[in-house]
């Protein structure tokens, strides 16, 4: 390991090297809509509404989403998704067995096999399978509609390779939430009246898988705080892990950020040196991007590394010469004995690597990345090395913690030799680096 001063901190990094333009180009595919103060709405005014949408008989009105185009494609065929996905694995669904029971209850979605979207659409989605939490379902949508929201849905209504005797075309998403899905073919559609308030903590996942996957976050921007906000107190505990996913594909700068330190903070590795979730022996999976963890992984063994450099510099410094810093000639004091300051130094010097040797620190440890315990874990052992102090009179050592008297006297005068609370500044002093 390269030696470091004890004051050269290390560079600490975070993973938003494109969220600033994810924020931007969020903010730029959609205007927020400017609604009227809501009315209260009789359940048969709901059920006109619905029909008459379904039958674009109603004009749209907010211009935060597409334009609703009346002339459809006569194109046909099948299509199937073929845009990659971001997840690692097949995801999970990793939060809490009880947040269900603790989040807004799950939106009043039309859930039959076959939901009409718009009216002889020309376009059918196949989403979701049977297995799928959700389902699997059939949406019949605007084809001018989906494929003008973004180059990727173009490209995925474009991707038909097969003709068949039926106007419409066809387009399998096995990958995607059926119930999400739909959620967004209302928005785009603009029947608001069927988005819900409210979605899981699961849901809004999995709408943020969508929302990457085809490149219409702007689609939901009016709808996202009203999601996100009911959650954002419980980011930080165990299960809510994914939220870091949700923060970088809608923009939530500051909970990307504060995921990103509680991570790179409080994150162990295994013995294959991957790192898991805090407070557990699980590693990440699904959503995450591997880029993320990676560059989390690198800070963490980069910080790790300064903290080692600056404990072994400091340890190796009282081998070459005296670290005594106690007061000699003061009134009142008797002056220091010839090899007081040696002493003193010999007592720090082999009670910090007695200490180091009971974790596992010493010898200097030469592979960073074979250390388990998390940033915050490493911290805490290398700043709570035990106060002594010499006491030249008595030949042994004492806290500094009693009272000053005749006989700790010259102990009072060593306190401020304490070689653990010199190396603990430092360590402090790090640790706020990453905070800030």
């Amino acid at each position: 390991m390269s030696s470091r001063p004890p004051s050269q901190q290390p560079t600490f990094i975070t993973m938003t090297a494109d969220l600033g333009n994810r924020t931007a180009a969020v903010s730029n595919t959609a205007q927020p809509v400017q609604q009227a103060p809501a009315q209260p709405i009789s359940p048969s005014s709901q059920a006109a509404i619905r029909q008459q949408a379904q039958h674009g008989e109603i004009p749209t009105t907010p211009t935060s989403t597409s334009r609703l185009i009346e002339a459809e494609d006569d194109d046909i065929g099948v299509a199937v998704n073929n845009v990659p996905t971001d997840r690692n694995e097949e995801s999970q669904d990793e939060k809490p067995q009880d947040e269900e029971k603790r989040s807004p209850s799950s939106p009043e979605l039309d859930r039959k096999g076959t939901v009409e979207i718009r009216h002889n659409g020309r376009l059918v989605l196949h989403v979701g399978t049977d297995g799928a939490k959700s389902g699997r379902r059939t949406l019949i949508v605007s084809l001018d509609i989906i494929k003008n929201l973004s180059p990727q849905w173009d490209a995925v209504v474009a991707g038909s390779a097969h003709k068949c005797l039926s106007r419409k075309r066809h387009v399998r998403l096995p990958e995607d939430d059926a119930d999400m899905m739909q959620v967004l073919m209302y928005i785009v559609h603009t029947l608001f009246v069927e988005v819900p308030e409210n979605l899981r903590f699961s849901q809004l996942l999995e709408m943020a898988q969508i929302c990457r996957r085809y490149g219409v976050s702007g689609k939901v921007l009016p709808y996202i705080s009203n999601w996100a906000n009911p959650h954002r107190p419980k980011i930080l505990m165990q299960g809510y892990e994914h939220w870091l996913y949700i923060a970088w594909v809608f923009g939530f700068t500051e909970d990307h950020d504060q995921l990103t330190r509680h991570f790179l903070l409080n994150c162990r590795v295994n013995k294959e040196g991957v790192l898991m979730k805090p407070g557990t022996r699980e590693e990440f999976s699904g959503y995450i991007p591997q880029d993320h963890l990676n560059s989390i992984r690198r800070t963490r063994v980069k910080t790790l590394g300064s903290f080692f450099d600056t404990t072994y510099n400091y340890v190796f410094s009282m081998e070459g010469g005296n670290i005594c810093q106690a007061s000699d000639g003061l009134p009142g004091q008797p002056p220091l004995a010839s090899d007081e300051r040696t002493s003193c130094t010999f007592l720090n010097h082999g009670s910090m690597i007695r200490y180091l040797k009971m974790w596992a620190f010493w010898p200097p440890v030469t592979n960073v990345d074979k250390v388990r315990n998390s940033i915050n874990e490493v911290a805490d052992i290398l700043t709570r090395i035990p106060v002594v102090a010499l006491n030249a009179g008595r030949h042994d050592s004492v806290t500094t913690n009693g009272k000053v008297t005749a006989d700790n006297a010259s102990a009072s005068r060593h306190a401020v030799c304490d070689a653990g609370r010199v190396l603990a500044v430092e360590i402090e002093k790090m640790l706020q680096g990453i905070q800030s």
